[in-house]
């Protein structure tokens, strides 16, 4: 029988729930603009993406958040302030040394398994009125100054297409 890539699916056998990916509204993220935070935008107005692009934001969800947050410190993974993700955002690292076993320089790691490494904590979230940007396609926009958060694309079913999801192993191996 096939057996579905554990990356993309739960315990349980269904489609990763990618709702966990949402923001604080108050969190910056860079526009055509400049840097505004994520919560005063409208939908049409274009972000800027790591792959060098801009991309219109087709819709801006509310998501009701959890009580906990992962607390990123200025200074890690690019923040230039101290960030508060959901525990279930996806944020793009780097591979480091084990690019050789990965086979890309990038690669996608939930904000829960970052945990432990880099002065990354879990903390009390500030809001649990969180909002989830949506555009056409994935997309991993500028946020804080340079950390770079995964936006799911409006057809994102299972998870990202275009960089691998680490798990919490993986992750440890990477920032450990």
């Amino acid at each position: 029988m096939f057996q579905p890539d554990p990356r993309l699916f739960d315990a349980a056998g269904c489609a990763l729930d990618l709702a966990p990916c949402a923001l604080d509204p108050a969190l910056r993220v860079e526009t055509e603009d400049g840097w505004r935070p994520l919560g005063a935008l409208r939908p049409g107005e274009r972000l800027h993406t790591v792959d060098g692009g801009l991309a219109p934001l087709l819709d801006l969800r509310a998501i009701p958040g959890p009580q906990d947050a992962i607390r990123v410190p200025a200074g890690v993974l690019g923040a230039d302030a101290e960030t508060l993700l959901s525990p279930g955002q996806a944020v793009l690292v780097g591979t480091g040394a084990a690019m050789e076993w990965l086979n890309v320089p990038v690669a996608l790691a939930r904000a829960e398994h970052l945990v432990g490494h880099r002065g990354i904590a879990l903390r009390r979230a500030r809001t649990t009125a969180l909002v989830r940007p949506v555009f056409a396609e994935e997309e991993c926009l500028w946020a804080a100054g340079g950390l770079r958060l995964y936006a799911p694309g409006r057809a994102t079913l299972l998870g990202p297409d275009f960089y691998p999801l680490l798990d919490r192993a993986e992750v440890a191996d990477i920032l450990g």
